[in-house]
């Protein structure tokens, strides 16, 4: 680390330890420290300008700090292939506004609980600026869940789950024109790609000729819902952009499913739709609300953590998830065509962590790489551009 030339004068105000430090004069008007452990906080505010700290990883608790977002992204991913394959499972049975229904309101009373407990919040007390951009968020999020539970009845678990990951692409597009954020070359290189992988899973008879007896409406059907999923979760996520932190994540969760619920009891009541849950429904339900909050609550937890890039690519294990389940309950594998299809639309997951490397202006990729690979890199550390150019 670099700092002026006073920056001796200051040690002697930091606290006493037995620490070995290393003190190299480089030149007139900069010295060198070398730290073997972390710089004392009083130093650390005396040299805010020009000093950046060093948090070398000590115990294991810290080690474990460093991976716990990524663990929380795993969990998440698992969690959330799992309510993909409960809601496969029960829409055999049940209407999708069933199944959206109880979703909501085992979620609903886990979010409230867990808000109350760690915030002492209630889902109502936001600012009043935030209600409508909150309403329109859970309407349309009530629509994107509805669209893709319908399309799981419709489509291979594995396809409707990889075909949903198009949505970024949305995102990206939506934040553009909305949030006036930068449209890089790759969103569109990554659009492309996208649009490619659902043209080889879905297989469209002009480019695919089929016999007739295998295409089926059903299908198509499918298809579209999963599309509408995709587009509707980008306009979410761009909305909860818009929001910012000014709501907490719980708070979130618990107005997406107090206003599923109101919207699932007016489906319900609009076709008379109700099935008597069996007792092993029953469960099922009751798991699919444990495990939706679950895969909400280590997702969230984890961006906030976490680069979003980074998070977003280790969710896109829940297509590894899906794909499995897949086979083991229904013995379904994709095709060649559709693996192809996989593989384009997984390839956004790359496409996230080039960008984030160059957004992340303080270090390139490569000169990251070759300062892991010298050993001279902490885990806790950051270095300035300028360092590294030099």
């Amino acid at each position: 680390e670099t700092m002026n030339q006073d920056a001796p004068n200051n040690t002697k105000n930091a606290e006493e330890t037995t620490d070995e430090i290393e003190i190299d004069l480089t030149n007139d008007t900069e010295v060198e420290l070398v730290a073997g452990q972390p710089v004392t906080e009083e130093l650390s505010q005396e040299l805010q300008g020009n000093v950046i700290e060093v948090k070398p990883v000590g115990s294991l608790f810290e080690r474990m700090k460093v991976i716990y977002p990524i663990i929380l992204a795993i969990v998440g991913s698992f969690f959330g292939s799992t309510l993909s394959l409960l809601v496969k499972l029960l829409s055999e049975n049940n209407s999708t506004f069933e199944i959206t229904f109880f979703r909501s309101v085992i979620q609903g009373v886990f979010s409230i609980g867990f808000l109350w407990y760690q915030e002492r919040l209630t889902p109502f007390q936001v600012e009043r600026k935030f209600i409508w951009t909150l309403v329109s968020r859970s309407t349309i999020g009530y629509f994107s869940s509805w669209c893709l539970f319908y399309s799981f009845n419709k489509l291979p678990l594995s396809e409707a789950v990889v075909i949903s990951y198009v949505h970024p692409v949305f995102v990206a597009i939506f934040a553009a024109i909305f949030l006036k954020e930068a449209w890089y070359k790759l969103d569109a290189f990554g659009a492309v790609l996208c649009l490619a992988g659902v043209i080889l899973i879905s297989k469209p008879p002009p480019l695919f000729p089929q016999p007739a007896e295998q295409i089926s409406k059903d299908y198509w059907i499918g298809i579209g819902a999963v599309l509408l999923h995709a587009i509707t979760a980008g306009m979410v996520i761009c909305l909860i952009r818009a929001m910012g932190k000014g709501i907490h994540a719980l708070q979130n969760v618990a107005w997406l499913s107090m206003v599923s619920a109101l919207l699932s009891i007016v489906g319900m009541l609009s076709i008379w739709s109700w099935n008597w849950p069996s007792p092993l429904e029953w469960f099922q339900f009751i798991l699919m609300g444990s495990v939706s909050f679950v895969a909400q609550y280590c997702t969230s937890r984890a961006l906030q953590l976490e680069k979003a890039a980074i998070i977003s690519t280790i969710g896109y294990l829940h297509v590894v998830w899906s794909v499995m389940n897949d086979f083991i309950f229904y013995r379904n594998l994709p095709n060649l065509w559709s693996w192809g299809g996989v593989l384009l639309i997984c390839s956004w997951a790359v496409i996230a962590l080039v960008k984030q490397w160059y957004k992340d202006e303080k270090i390139p990729f490569f000169a990251l790489l070759k300062l892991k690979i010298l050993g001279r890199l902490p885990s806790y550390q950051r270095v300035e551009l300028e360092e590294i150019k030099q």
